[in-house]
């Protein structure tokens, strides 16, 4: 069983697709976990990852519904959303080292493609219904606010970045390019998915116990339940230094509330461990410099050149 850890992938460009796809070709893996800036949803094998802040940002609001986590926050069903491909607004910003600052925004030189075009596929008229996105879409799991038994690992999901203006606002309230962000509800939403006192101890189960019955195809929110592996976008405080920690206080948190083994985190583009509230946490290189393997039952995290 091969469990394929991966880094921001920027899969928009086509070099850097290729280099994806290159490492699932090689590596064949039985599942893969990955930490946002996918930008390609039609995949070899069966991968859960959080959304970064390089998406398309429509094919992301349909995957919160399929997981039962609309734009406003609340439960929806699958069937009612409309999704536009092509048509989500390309985004530029700078490319260099990431801030928790407003202005933060997709990377700039990296061409923006839509999962259709991604998957050579498009329709007529640019829109499509879920019936056809689903169809565009394959093997992508989204973790948001959710999470899911992948190989007997509990893995969750903290999907989008962080922005002080638009934290504070209700998911439903994000428009256009600010869908990319997590908000104040993303963050509690989350925090709930295991049982806890008032000490913040977990509940479900002796510590360090997994679930060695799952066949990698679990989905949706299942709360109450230890978390083996938390995956963000975002880094926490405390792991990274620019001259000024680009850390989210929020990440920390949900280090605190969720306890998990091993936390991996992406967007910052290089590889980085620490041990944060307790928690190994582990920045990730991008997909195009390495590619990580992870070992189900130890969590031994193992870097490899890319093929």
């Amino acid at each position: 069983m091969t469990l394929l850890v991966l880094g921001d992938a920027h899969a928009s460009d086509p070099d850097r697709r290729e280099s994806l796809l290159e490492t699932y070709r090689a590596v064949d893996p039985d599942a893969v976990l990955h930490v946002g800036d996918l930008e390609c949803y039609d995949l070899p094998a069966p991968t859960w990852f959080v959304a970064g802040n390089n998406e398309d940002l429509d094919v992301i609001e349909y995957l919160r519904r399929k997981v039962g986590w609309d734009q406003s926050g609340e439960e929806d069903d699958a069937n009612a959303v409309q999704t536009h491909l092509p048509g989500a607004e390309p985004i530029s910003g700078d490319e260099g080292a990431p801030t928790n600052e407003d202005a933060k925004a997709p990377s700039e030189g990296v061409a923006k493609t839509s999962a259709a075009e991604c998957a050579e596929a498009s329709t007529d008229e640019g829109t499509t219904t879920p019936e056809t996105v689903d169809a565009e879409v394959r093997n992508v799991h989204l973790l948001a606010s959710t999470a899911a038994t992948v190989e007997g690992l509990r893995v969750a999901g903290l999907s989008g970045n962080y922005a002080l203006t638009q934290h504070d606002r209700s998911r439903g309230d994000l428009e256009g390019d600010r869908r990319r962000h997590f908000t104040h509800e993303d963050v509690e939403r989350a925090a709930e998915l295991v049982d806890g006192d008032e000490t913040g101890e977990r509940g479900g189960g002796d510590a360090g116990e997994r679930d060695d019955g799952g066949d990698g195809e679990g989905e949706g929110t299942d709360e109450g339940e230890d978390i083996d592996v938390f995956l963000a976008h975002e880094a926490p405080l405390g792991l990274l230094s620019y001259g000024y920690d680009p850390g989210c206080e929020h990440v920390n948190r949900l280090l605190r509330d969720l306890s998990p083994s091993l936390c991996l985190v992406g967007h910052h583009h290089c590889h980085r461990e620490a041990e944060i509230e307790g928690v190994r946490v582990v920045s990730l290189a991008p997909t195009w410099e390495r590619y990580y393997t992870l070992e189900p039952e130890t969590l031994r995290l193992e870097a490899h050149d890319p093929p």
